[in-house]
C-alpha cells in the first residue's frame, strides 16, 4: 500500500493543508505552496527573487492512514526523502534521514496500529541551504570546499545539487516526500525483491550462465526455497528450476539478447520468482544482453580507444545528456513521449547526469522497453566532496541502495564516478598524484578520491551485473589530463566555454569519446510569450534572468555576430539566429565526430543536453514546452542509421599570406571538399549513388555535377576522399550538396556551405514553393529554385493550442529536390497555407 493523503504546513504553524493532489503518493513543498495560492509560480517572469525563503524554512507534512488489515509484521519502505527529516509515527520517532538518495526499511511492528485505526505519519524536513551552513560552521573551516555552480556548501550534503542554481537550472531549493512511501504486510517470512541478485556471464557464442541469488535478511532467512521461471516475451517458458541447496538458482543456456535501437530488437523477458511456502511472487521484467566498455590500443595512433560493445557488436553512441526534466521532481513526467524524442532522433544512448537525482523506474523501465543504452553518473557533481568516515558511509548508504534498486535494469550499460569532479580537481590545483595508486587519499584536499577510485567501484561490482564503471566523466586514466584527445571521454567545452573556439574547429577537438559538448541557444518565442511576457525584447531583464549562464547573453550574441548578418533584435530574429547557430554547430560536431568511428577513434558523441527543467535559453535541443530546437532535426540527420557527409577542408594559404598576420591576409583559402558515408547497420550496403552537386553562392545557379558508386562497410564509415578542381568558382565561395541514393531512392542529404555565412552575398531571391506530396498522411513536399539555408516550417498557433510537429526542419532546400516532411498535429488543419517559411 502506497501512502497518500499528504497535508502540509509551515513548521511553527499549526493549519494544516492539503497537498496538491491528496490521492498523489508524493509530492513536495513549492508544487503544494502553488496550488494553494501561497506563491506565484517560481518558473514565471521574475518570481524566483522573491521565493527564496521557501528553501530557508522548516516544513511538517502528514499522512494519515489505516491498514489493510492485521498482521504481525509491518514495514514502512521510504524510496526518498528531500532532504534533512525527522519522521515520527503516532508520535514515535522512527527515522532521521540525512541523504536525499537513500532508501529507508523501516520496520514499524510496534508502532504501527491496526483495526481502523487512524495512523498518523509526521515528517519535518529541516532547510538543506540552513544545513549546509551548519555543516560548514561544525567542520571548522571559513571557507566551503571549491564548487562550480550554486552555493558551495552543497557538496556536504547528500541532495540535488541542480536545486541550488546550475548554468540551465533557478536556485529553487524544495523539501517534500519526493518518491513514494510504501506499507509492507506479512506474518513470517517476506522476500524482499531489493534483495534478489541477476548476475550474468556469457562465453563467445554468447550462451549465459545465468545465476539468480537472494541476499538474506531477517524476513527471509526462514524460507527454504525458491521457484524460479523465464518466461520469453510471447509466453513461453524458457526454463525453470526450484533452488536445491540455498537461496540461488541457476541456468546455463541462450537466451533472446535484448539489443540496443538501431542494433536489434530489444527483447525482454519476465523473470518471476515464487516462495511456495507463502505464495508470495515478484516478477522482473528482464533483458539478456552483455555490455563491455572497451579501452584498447587504436591502430596506428598513440591512446586507447572508448567504445562500448553490445552482445560483441560495437556501436557508435549518438546520443544526448539527460538533465531531470522539472526543478521539482514530483510533477508528473510523460517519459515514453519525451524518451521517444531521442529514438525519433535516431540516437541510442542517454546519460543520466551527476548533478540531479537517481533517475527513477518508469525512465529505466522505459529505457529498456524502447532500446535506449543508459550512461548513470553516481551523483557527484563539480566539487570538491569529504570523504570523512561519517560521510563514506552515507555514500555506501546511498550506492546500496540505488543500485540494488536499479540493477535489473539491462539499458545500463555504465555507471560513472561522478561529472567533472576530477576536472575541479585540475582547475583548483588539488593534490592529486596520478602515480599514488594506494587508494586512500582522505588526507589530502581532493580526498573524495577515495570515493570514486575504491569504494564505489567495489560497490558496482557487488550490487549490479557486470555494469562497467568508469570514475568520472571526464577521465583519462594514468597520468593524462582530463582534456586528453586520446584517452578516456571528454567534456569538450572549448566551443562556448573554455577558449571560446568557432565551432567550425570541431574536427580539431574531437576525442575519443566527447561525454559533453553543445552550444546555447534560445528557446522558442512561444515559451518566451508565456513566461517572459512583460516584456519579450531579448535584452530585457526578465529575458536575462532566463538565461542562467555566466556571461551566456554575452557568449551567444558573440556567436551569432561571428557566423551571421544580425539583422534586427527582435525576439523572433534572435530565436531564429541562435537555433541556426546551434544547428549548424551541432550538425557539424555529430558529422566530424562520427567519421572517427573508424578505428574505433571516436567510440560516440553525448550532447549536452536533451531537455530543460525550466524555461530558459539554454544548450537544450528541445526546450521547456516540449518544442524541439532546430537542433534537434540536426541530430535527427546526422544520426541517420546511413549519412552521406561532406566537409569543406583547407589546404592553407599563399606562402606569402602566412607570413602575414591574422588581420592582413590577403588570399582566399584554398579548399577541397572532403566525402564520406557513414554506415551504422549490420551489413554491407552496396552500390549506392552519391551524387554532388556544386552551385555558385552569388548566384545561386549549378556550377558542376558529378556522381560516385560506393559500396558503404557495415558498421564503419566508407572515405570517398577528397573532390578536388574548385578553384575556378570566384574565391571558393560555393555551396556544395550531396545526395545519397539506393535503387534510385534518396536516402540521405547533406550539404556544405562556405564559412562564417556572414560574409557570403546571395544576389538572388530564392522562391519557396509548398505542395502536397500526400494530402491524406499530411505529407508535405519543399522545394525552391535556388540554394536556401536553414528553411524553418511553422504553423502559428494560440498559447494552449497544441504544438504541431513536423518530421523536419531547418534543413536546407536544393533545386530539383523535393524535400519530404510529414506535419502530425490533432488541433490544427495541416494544410499548406497555414505553413509559413522562414530561412537565412
Amino acid at each position: 500500500m502506497q501512502l497518500t493523503n499528504w497535508y502540509y504546513k509551515k513548521h511553527d504553524s499549526n493549519t494544516w493543508v492539503p497537498s496538491h493532489d491528496l490521492d498523489s503518493p508524493t509530492t513536495e513543498i513549492f508544487v503544494d505552496l502553488m496550488h494553494s495560492g501561497v506563491i506565484p509560480d517560481p518558473f514565471q517572469e521574475m518570481n524566483e527573487k522573491h521565493l527564496q525563503w521557501v528553501g530557508q524554512v522548516d516544513w511538517d507534512y502528514r499522512s494519515t492512514f489505516k491498514t489493510p488489515r492485521s498482521s504481525k509484521k509491518s514495514l514502512l519502505r521510504f524510496e526518498g526523502l528531500d532532504t534533512f527529516a525527522t519522521v515520527r509515527l503516532n508520535g514515535t520517532i522512527i527515522l532521521e534521514n540525512e541523504n536525499m538518495f537513500e532508501e529507508h526499511l523501516i520496520d514499524v511492528s510496534n508502532y504501527i496500529k491496526h483495526d481502523d485505526y487512524n495512523n498518523k505519519l509526521e515528517i519535518t524536513f529541516y532547510s538543506a541551504e540552513n544545513k549546509g551552513h551548519e555543516l560548514l560552521k561544525e567542520s571548522g573551516k571559513s571557507e566551503p570546499p571549491y564548487a562550480w555552480n550554486g552555493d558551495r556548501t552543497r557538496v556536504l550534503i547528500r541532495k540535488a545539487t541542480y536545486q541550488y542554481g546550475w548554468d540551465w537550472s533557478p536556485i529553487l531549493i524544495s523539501c517534500g516526500p519526493y518518491r513514494k512511501i510504501d506499507l509492507i504486510q506479512f506474518e513470517d517470512k517476506w522476500l524482499d525483491k531489493r534483495n534478489v541478485y541477476f548476475h550474468t556471464a556469457f562465453d563467445n557464442d554468447l550462451k549465459c550462465k545465468f545465476d539468480i541469488e537472494i541476499e538474506q535478511d531477517d524476513y527471509n532467512k526462514d524460507i527454504e526455497a525458491i521457484e524460479v521461471k523465464v518466461v520469453d516475451a510471447e509466453e513461453n517458458i524458457v526454463c525453470q528450476s526450484i533452488s536445491k541447496n540455498g537461496l540461488t538458482v541457476n541456468f546455463n543456456q541462450k537466451f533472446k539478447l535484448w539489443n540496443p535501437v538501431g542494433h536489434g530488437n530489444p527483447y525482454m523477458h519476465r523473470v518471476i520468482i515464487t516462495v511456495p511456502s507463502t505464495g508470495q511472487i515478484i516478477e522482473f521484467p528482464y533483458g539478456f544482453r552483455k555490455a563491455e566498455l572497451v579501452e584498447e590500443p587504436v591502430p596506428g595512433e598513440d591512446g586507447t580507444s572508448f567504445y562500448f560493445r553490445i552482445n560483441n557488436i560495437p556501436v557508435y553512441i549518438s546520443g544526448v545528456n539527460w538533465i531531470p526534466p522539472n526543478c521539482f521532481p514530483t510533477v508528473k513526467q510523460d517519459y515514453p513521449q519525451t524518451l521517444q524524442t531521442i529514438i525519433d532522433a535516431n540516437m541510442n544512448m542517454a546519460r543520466v547526469w551527476g548533478g540531479g537525482v537517481y533517475e527513477c523506474d518508469e525512465f529505466m523501465s522505459t529505457c529498456d522497453k524502447m532500446g535506449i543504452l543508459v550512461w548513470h553518473d553516481f551523483m557527484f557533481a563539480c566539487g570538491q566532496y569529504p570523504a570523512d568516515p561519517k560521510f563514506r558511509q552515507t555514500i555506501e548508504n546511498e550506492a546500496r541502495t540505488q543500485l540494488k534498486r536499479l540493477n535489473k535494469y539491462c539499458s545500463i550499460v555504465a555507471w560513472v564516478g561522478n561529472n567533472e569532479d576530477y576536472q575541479l580537481a585540475e582547475s583548483y590545483n588539488l593534490q592529486w598524484d596520478r602515480n599514488d595508486n594506494s587508494g586512500d587519499y582522505t588526507n589530502t584536499n581532493f580526498p573524495a578520491r577515495t570515493i570514486y577510485e575504491v569504494d564505489l567501484p567495489s560497490y558496482v561490482s557487488k550490487w549490479t551485473d557486470n555494469v562497467p564503471y568508469h570514475p568520472g566523466s571526464p577521465f583519462s586514466g594514468g597520468d593524462h589530463p582530463t582534456s586528453d584527445l586520446l584517452r578516456g571521454d571528454l567534456h569538450q567545452w572549448n566551443v562556448w566555454h573554455g577558449d571560446e573556439r568557432p565551432y567550425q574547429d570541431w574536427d580539431d577537438l574531437a576525442g575519443r569519446f566527447i561525454s559533453e559538448f553543445g552550444m546555447l541557444s534560445y528557446g522558442s518565442e512561444k515559451m518566451y510569450k508565456k513566461y517572459c511576457a512583460s516584456d519579450l525584447h531579448p535584452q530585457s531583464e526578465v529575458i536575462r534572468m532566463h538565461n542562467k549562464a555566466s556571461g551566456g547573453e554575452d557568449i551567444l550574441l558573440k556567436y551569432i555576430v561571428l557566423n551571421f548578418r544580425l539583422g534586427d533584435m527582435t525576439l523572433a530574429n534572435m530565436v531564429f539566429l541562435s537555433q541556426v547557430m546551434q544547428s549548424d554547430c551541432i550538425a557539424l560536431a555529430y558529422k566530424v565526430f562520427r567519421r572517427r568511428w573508424s578505428n574505433k577513434r571516436c567510440g560516440g558523441c553525448l550532447v549536452w543536453q536533451l531537455n530543460d527543467c525550466y524555461p530558459v535559453s539554454s544548450w537544450a535541443v528541445i526546450d521547456y514546452l516540449h518544442i524541439p530546437k532546430l537542433a534537434w532535426y540536426a541530430i535527427k540527420r546526422e544520426s541517420e542509421p546511413l549519412t552521406l557527409a561532406i566537409n569543406r577542408k583547407s589546404l592553407g594559404r599563399s606562402e606569402a599570406d602566412q607570413l602575414r598576420d591574422a588581420d592582413h591576409k590577403l588570399d582566399a583559402w584554398f579548399e577541397n571538399l572532403e566525402v564520406w558515408v557513414a554506415n551504422s547497420t549490420l551489413e554491407t550496403r552496396k552500390n549506392l549513388i552519391v551524387e554532388i552537386e556544386l552551385y555558385n553562392v552569388g548566384s545561386g545557379t549549378l556550377h558542376k555535377k558529378f556522381s560516385i558508386q560506393v559500396d558503404a562497410a557495415a558498421n564503419d564509415i566508407t572515405e570517398l576522399g577528397d573532390i578536388k578542381g574548385l578553384l575556378n568558382l570566384e574565391n571558393n565561395k560555393f555551396i556544395a550538396k550531396g545526395k545519397l541514393l539506393e535503387d534510385g531512392k534518396i536516402i540521405a542529404r547533406t550539404s556544405d556551405w562556405p564559412q562564417p555565412l556572414k560574409y557570403v552575398t546571395f544576389d538572388y531571391e530564392a522562391t519557396i514553393e509548398l505542395s502536397w506530396i500526400d494530402e491524406e498522411e499530411h505529407i508535405l513536399g519543399v522545394s525552391a529554385n535556388r540554394p536556401v539555408k536553414s528553411l524553418q516550417l511553422s504553423i502559428p498557433t494560440e498559447e494552449d493550442e497544441e504544438i504541431v510537429q513536423f518530421s523536419d526542419n531547418g534543413f536546407d532546400v536544393f533545386p530539383g529536390d523535393l524535400h519530404p516532411v510529414k506535419i502530425t498535429s490533432e488541433g490544427t488543419p495541416a494544410l499548406v497555407s497555414f505553413v509559413v517559411t522562414k530561412y537565412l
